[in-house]
């Protein structure tokens, strides 16, 4: 069985490196089929390149996998590229599954713990949250109930207006500023 568990990618070798740290050296197992820039198929390999993530914890302890990745060159437009994974974020130098454990654990605990825990510095659990919290809040519409509150709160330095929902005590919204045109604009578009 393969140490990783994931799909395109083989384990090369597994081992610790210190007491607390596991390295993992793995390679994509499937090729480049077309150039990304212009979407011809006429590749050469150009050679080769490790990159090092990191993975969820494996036997308790911080998972660091070697990934050699091909490199491949463009016949037609000369554009160089390496072999990706939907495994493997690239943007963080995180594993995908790694990326999502952060995204649920960092709604609960704070980013420090998380941090420690995956063996990464605090500032990445920061970014893939931002991250994850952004492409949500593009997905949530709020939704007035038949009770609306609306109350000003001071926050960060600046009065801000505050949109509950008295029935199910919940925030509907908070808004950047407290005036009378920006409310009812907002109060305007507001669905139910």
């Amino acid at each position: 069985m393969d140490t990783l568990n994931l799909i395109g990618v083989k384990t090369l070798s597994a081992g610790e490196i210190t007491k607390t740290d596991y390295l993992v050296t793995a390679e994509l197992t499937a090729e480049a089929e077309k150039c990304p820039q212009c979407e011809k198929a006429e590749l050469w390999a150009y050679g080769r390149r490790s990159i090092r993530y990191t993975d969820l914890r494996l036997h308790g302890k911080i998972t660091l996998v070697n990934l050699h990745r091909q490199r491949y060159r463009c016949r037609g437009c000369k554009h160089t590229f390496f072999a990706v994974s939907p495994e493997f974020d690239t943007e963080f130098r995180l594993t995908t599954r790694c990326v999502k454990w952060i995204e649920q654990e960092a709604i609960y605990k704070p980013f420090t713990h998380i941090a420690e825990y995956v063996g990464v510095d605090e500032k990445v659990i920061r970014n893939v949250f931002r991250r994850y919290a952004q492409g949500r809040e593009k997905e949530l519409k709020p939704v007035a109930g038949k009770v609306i509150g609306i109350d000003e709160l001071y926050l960060i330095s600046q009065h801000r207006c505050i949109i509950t929902n008295l029935q199910r005590k919940t925030v509907i919204d908070l808004l950047p500023q407290r005036k009378y045109p920006a409310v009812a604009a907002y109060l305007k578009g507001l669905e139910g």
